[in-house]
């Protein structure tokens, strides 16, 4: 029956004219109101003595928000195909797969989150410990105690709630013995703060060849085309020299907006300069 009422009270109440006009400001506006609600029941929670409840509401209020910004984020990363969007640093590798780790994720679920290919985290983890690896801890870890203090400050990290006792019994199964005290002196450290990454040094222009209509932007490419035995002969001195017997050389001219072949030109040895412009001032005519 309430409901009956509520529902004859919303389809009397009188709307302003040209009131779908606003109805985007309308939204925002009511979205706000509904945040200073909040706010002043979590300070009637806290005023009632009931401090553990406000938090968790404040907690869960804050993780809905941040699954949120993520989802708008993603979505707009996701539109940016997987080979021109911004590539991740030594250091953001690290941390990415420290987060795998943590998480229990697989390679699938790791590049899913991340917007990268399985391929890419594979990669990643194979050349984790070689010269030039891809991944790069925060701060250079050349000691054993270097190592310690990051394995301490990543687990305080991913569990805030964990104590120093706590911190110093999971190192001991892992094999790590060291006493709470150690374990307390490392968390009262700063922890070492990540460094920005260099600006870039491009200009901000971007390097893309853009067509507008046919013949607006030509390709022009050279390539060595062997013969059927390859560069390699049984003589030495033609194996070591790309030009006939061993192989010819093509010049191919394509138009980048339409993608059709426009012309084409074949030398016996490797064209220098003029030749290429020669050849590519007859096919203009």
């Amino acid at each position: 029956m309430c409901t009956e009422c509520c529902e004859d009270d919303f389809e009397s109440l009188p709307l302003p004219k040209a009131w779908s006009k606003t109805v985007r400001h309308a939204v925002l506006n009511v979205i706000g109101l509904v945040r200073v609600a909040m706010m002043a029941g979590r300070e009637f929670l806290i005023q009632n003595g009931n401090v553990p409840e406000a938090h968790v509401h404040r907690l869960e209020t804050e993780v809905a928000l941040l699954r949120e910004e993520l989802r708008i984020i993603g979505t707009r990363m996701a539109r940016i195909a997987p080979q021109r969007r911004p590539q991740y640093s030594a250091i953001e590798r690290m941390a990415i797969m420290e987060l795998r780790a943590m998480r229990g994720w697989s390679n699938a679920e790791t590049a899913r989150r991340f917007f990268v290919t399985d391929d890419t985290i594979r990669s990643w983890l194979r050349r984790a410990d070689d010269e030039d690896s891809l991944l790069q801890l925060a701060t250079p870890v050349n000691r054993f105690p270097d190592f310690i203090r990051h394995a301490v400050q990543q687990i305080k990290q991913f569990c805030p709630s964990l104590g120093k006792v706590k911190i110093a019994e999971m190192l001991a199964r892992a094999g790590i013995h060291i006493g709470k005290s150690t374990v307390g002196r490392i968390l009262d450290e700063k922890p070492a703060k990540t460094p920005d990454p260099s600006p870039c040094k491009e200009t901000g222009k971007s390097s893309r060849i853009v067509s507008k209509y046919p013949n607006h932007t030509w390709h022009a490419d050279t390539t060595a085309v062997p013969i059927s035995g390859g560069f390699w002969t049984s003589w030495l001195p033609n194996a070591l020299r790309q030009q006939w017997p061993v192989c010819w050389w093509q010049l191919n001219v394509v138009d980048h907006f339409s993608r059709r072949a426009m012309g084409f030109a074949v030398f016996m040895t490797r064209p220098t300069s003029e030749k290429v412009t020669a050849a590519i001032d007859e096919i203009i005519e």
